[in-house]
C-alpha cells in the first residue's frame, strides 16, 4: 500500500468516526435543549451550514529552528498568532500534493513530505462564522530548495524561523502547540 493510499484510508476512518460521533450527538439532541461537545456548541434550532474542511500542514525544522508563519488580519480568527505552514485541500487534491503546493505559496520553500506525524480533529463555532469541522493532517516535510518570503494578502503576512525558547513566548494557535509538541518535546 502507497503512502498516498494510507493517508486516504487514516482520512475515511477519522470521517467515519466523527460522522459516527455527529449522528450520537444529534440523537441526543431530541431530549437536550443544547449539547456541548468540545468547543463546539450545537443548537437544535441552529439553522448555519455546517462546514468540514481538511487541511495539510508540514513541520520543518532548520539548525534547531522551527517555521512559523503568523496569521495575516485576513483571516479574522487569532490575527497576529502564528501557525504551521499549510491550509486546505482543493476538491480532489492529495493531502501530500496540498502540503507541498500550500508551503511554496506562504515560505517560497519547495519540500518534500517525509512521513506523517499525527492527524488532529477541531471542532469550533465562533460568533458569525458557520460552525466548522477541521480535519488537519500533519506531517515532516524536508527542505528542497527556495528562500523564504511571505505571502502577500493571504492567510499569512509572516513566516519565520524560531528557536524553541523563542517559540515560548509567542501568541500560538492550537495546531502550532501541536506540531511542537512532536518536534520539540
Amino acid at each position: 500500500m502507497t503512502q498516498c493510499q494510507v493517508t486516504c484510508n487514516l482520512i475515511v476512518v477519522v470521517f467515519v468516526i466523527f460522522a459516527r460521533k455527529l449522528l450520537r450527538i444529534r440523537q441526543n439532541l431530541a431530549s437536550s435543549p443544547t449539547l456541548i461537545k468540545g468547543s463546539l456548541k450545537i443548537n437544535p434550532t441552529m439553522n448555519d451550514k455546517q462546514i468540514t474542511r481538511v487541511a495539510a500542514y508540514g513541520l520543518l525544522l532548520r539548525e534547531e529552528k522551527m517555521l512559523l508563519c503568523r496569521l495575516s488580519q485576513r483571516v479574522g480568527v487569532n490575527p497576529g498568532s502564528w501557525t504551521l505552514p499549510g491550509g486546505g485541500l482543493d476538491f480532489g487534491e492529495d493531502p501530500e500534493d496540498a502540503v507541498v503546493r500550500e508551503f511554496q505559496e506562504e515560505t517560497g520553500l519547495i519540500v518534500k513530505v517525509n512521513g506523517l506525524v499525527a492527524v488532529n480533529s477541531l471542532c469550533d463555532s465562533i460568533a458569525g462564522w458557520s460552525p466548522m469541522h477541521s480535519i488537519r493532517i500533519i506531517y515532516n516535510v524536508q527542505y528542497l530548495s527556495g528562500e523564504l518570503h511571505y505571502e502577500i494578502d493571504g492567510s499569512t503576512d509572516l513566516c519565520a524561523w524560531h528557536t524553541f525558547d523563542q517559540i515560548q513566548e509567542l501568541p500560538l494557535v492550537e495546531l502550532a502547540k501541536q506540531g511542537i509538541k512532536h518536534k520539540f518535546i
